[in-house]
């Protein structure tokens, strides 16, 4: 049974956390923020996922444990950063990457070359590369990295994390045979990108796409409000 340890118990992390305990994995989930790491430990997320508080009741304790720093004295197969990148301010639309170099910061101790290190946050195209690169000059080792991302829906994610195939990637082919290791038991289909930067690129375009559909969507219904018309109605009947 691999040991899995997943720093930022946020949307993310946490449905991936139950879904992969619920998989049979032994889940180790790191959160910092007090309200947070306080509800999870009552066995209570702090938003609504059908059927994610039932998940975390039964593993709590049990194959799915939670702290506020990251443990010292355990070793575990695979590390996987889920924290957000948000930007910096709506003006510059730059990614505030502090929150994850953190995150990294503080599992460099777990960090070796049998292990895995997991991203799956929306990062820019190259930056899990220069995290191999920091890597490498703080501990001297050329530590195993994949960029997966997450691609999941609000209200949909466990059944999603099942259905929906999973990108991978690897600095190497040792990487990223080890994240199809990992994600075999948890995914229907698994799809292997050509590098890490193309697994990025899938997610921004992801992002992007999905983004453009909601701008477009609410453009549309502001004009058919204009005309004094439904919006809801005029899409849906323009999509059948």
């Amino acid at each position: 049974m691999l040991k899995v340890c997943i720093v930022g118990l946020g949307y993310v992390g946490m449905t991936l956390a139950m879904h992969s305990a619920r998989s049979g994995y032994e889940v180790h989930g790191i959160e910092i923020l007090e309200e947070t790491f306080n509800s999870i430990s009552n066995g209570k997320t702090n938003f609504h996922e059908p059927g994610l508080d039932e998940l975390l009741s039964i593993s709590l304790g049990k194959n799915f444990f939670v702290y506020k720093d990251v443990p010292r004295d355990q070793e575990f197969d695979i590390i996987i950063i889920t924290v957000g990148t948000p930007l910096d301010d709506a003006k510059s639309k730059k990614p505030n990457i502090g929150i994850l170099e953190n995150a990294i910061n503080s599992v460099m101790h777990l960090i070796n070359e049998d292990n895995l290190l997991i991203l799956r946050s929306t990062i820019p195209v190259g930056l899990s590369r220069e995290i191999s690169k920091n890597i490498l000059k703080s501990k001297g080792i050329v530590a195993n990295i994949s960029f997966c991302p997450e691609r999941t829906a609000e209200g949909r994610a466990l059944s999603e994390l099942r259905s929906l195939p999973q990108i991978i990637s690897g600095i190497n082919k040792d990487s990223a045979d080890r994240a199809r290791i990992f994600f075999e038991p948890l995914v229907d289909e698994i799809i292997e990108s050509s590098s890490l930067e193309e697994a990025e690129l899938i997610k921004l375009f992801n992002n992007t796409y999905r983004d453009s559909v909601f701008a477009i969507s609410n453009t549309f219904n502001k004009i058919a409000q204009f005309y004094g018309v439904d919006g809801s109605t005029v899409i849906n009947n323009a999509n059948l």
